[in-house]
């Protein structure tokens, strides 16, 4: 066994204080240097699920329609089927070493990083945002399950661009107050709704405007 021991010569015990202090500190800037974000963490999910995907197929068990027709199409369609989540997990899980409860990953977790690869990963304007909040102190997206409760709650494509835009737009220029982008607030926040139904609600009250003004005004 080998042990690489650094000296240092210090002046003074302000100077060994300070050294030693320093010395922690170097570890936590490399933790959060090294830690990922939410984002980060969901690409980086992804990308092995894919790499999986094309390596090994689903590396599971086939539909019965799938079986019960050729074993030669059941076999070219290996390729192509996306890997389940309990399977990927199954093949995931053992490989990786969480430094914490918060670095699992968990079935919940796959399932909407899956879901947002559809939806809002691409989207470029909606990737680019995500991307942009990601380098923003306090980002307002910095929660799987916030991302989950906006995607859930908007359903159509146009209420998800609208709240999470106006989610952004709320955080940068001070209009929602933090109180509001929590995840607790995102789901609920006073009679069952939150701020995802309270952002929906004005942009029906918005359509509802237009449209208004555009028969008054006979352009309509």
């Amino acid at each position: 066994m080998m042990v690489k021991v650094e000296y240092k010569i210090c002046s003074n015990e302000s100077e060994l204080y300070f050294l030693a202090m320093n010395f922690r500190q170097n570890l936590r800037v490399d933790r959060d240097t090294m830690v990922f974000t939410t984002l980060q963490k969901m690409f980086s999910v992804l990308n092995c699920k894919t790499r999986l995907e094309k390596t090994h197929g689903p590396l599971g068990l086939f539909p019965e329609e799938l079986v019960e027709s050729s074993a030669t199409r059941a076999c070219d369609l290996k390729l192509y089927l996306p890997l389940g989540t309990e399977t990927f997990l199954a093949q995931y899980t053992p490989h990786f070493r969480a430094a914490n409860d918060e670095e699992k990953v968990s079935d919940s977790f796959v399932d909407t990083a899956v879901t947002l690869g559809k939806r809002v990963f691409s989207d470029d304007r909606l990737l680019n945002l995500l991307l942009k909040a990601d380098e923003e102190p306090g980002n307002p997206f910095d929660s799987w399950t916030k991302l989950q409760t906006i995607v859930s709650k908007s359903r159509t494509q146009s209420n998800l661009s609208w709240v999470m835009f106006a989610v952004f737009d709320g955080f940068k220029n001070k209009h929602l107050p933090a109180e509001m982008l929590t995840y607790r607030a995102f789901d609920k926040l006073l009679n069952g709704k939150g701020t995802v139904d309270v952002l929906l609600g004005l942009l029906i009250l918005r359509d509802h405007l237009f449209t208004e003004v555009a028969q008054w005004l006979d352009i309509g």
